[in-house]
């Protein structure tokens, strides 16, 4: 398998070395030049849209790695994989009925803390306030993401079990991956107000950095 696989994945990678990486670049600088004019409504319309096809783009070239492997399983590999699947479903529901959403709310924040400090360094202590409270008023899907999912990785496995085609399975996962076609209207609309929320943090938090952060 991985030996038909590797000339496949070899095309892939130059391709993507060629085609891809100057859009990643270029996303880059649109978002220095946006952050040394400020942002604002805007700019981040612009490089959210920019993020969307750059997320769509990458996931095809995911979609178009992984359909090959897939259509060549044998029926024990389907097996483990679904085994696998089960499992982290089992997980994830067990995960959810435990959860306190306080807690939830913190380790939200907490996460978006770190991953903007990646970029600026440390932010003080009002800052770290703003990342709480404009997180804390993004929807609260999970259990939504949990649901669709699993839907999909059962009609996944279905393909798998009756011998679906190469092209087929990348069809499937391209609906399903890169282009939300059968996404459910509440991921939608959550997708939408968390998006809003981003750029209102962006905007905020960058009207707030000190010129240490600015200059990182």
């Amino acid at each position: 398998q991985l030996a038909r696989w590797e000339p496949h994945l070899k095309a892939e990678l130059a391709r993507h070395r060629a085609e891809e990486l100057p859009y990643l670049a270029a996303f880059f600088e649109q978002t220095l030049k946006a952050s040394g004019a400020g942002f604002d409504d805007v700019n981040m319309t612009c490089l959210t849209g920019a993020f969307r096809d750059l997320y769509r783009r990458q996931a095809r070239f995911a979609v178009t790695l992984s359909a090959p492997l897939l259509a060549g399983l044998t029926p024990r590999q389907i097996d483990a994989l679904e085994r696998r699947f089960r499992d982290e479903a089992a997980e994830d529901r067990a995960d959810l009925a435990a959860r306190d959403w306080n807690a939830e709310l913190r380790k939200r924040a907490r996460r978006y803390v770190k991953a903007i400090e990646d970029w600026t360094g440390p932010l003080n202590a009002s800052q770290r306030s703003l990342v709480a409270e404009i997180t804390g008023r993004m929807p609260d899907s999970e259990s939504a993401v949990v649901a669709y999912r699993t839907r999909q990785r059962e009609a996944l496995i279905a393909q798998l079990r009756r011998s679906a085609s190469e092209a087929e399975i990348r069809s499937f996962m391209t609906a399903w991956l890169v282009d939300f076609s059968n996404l459910p209207p509440e991921l939608d609309h959550a997708g939408v107000a968390i998006g809003a929320q981003i750029s209102e943090l962006f905007i905020r938090l960058g009207a707030s950095f000190d010129e240490r952060q600015r200059q990182r």
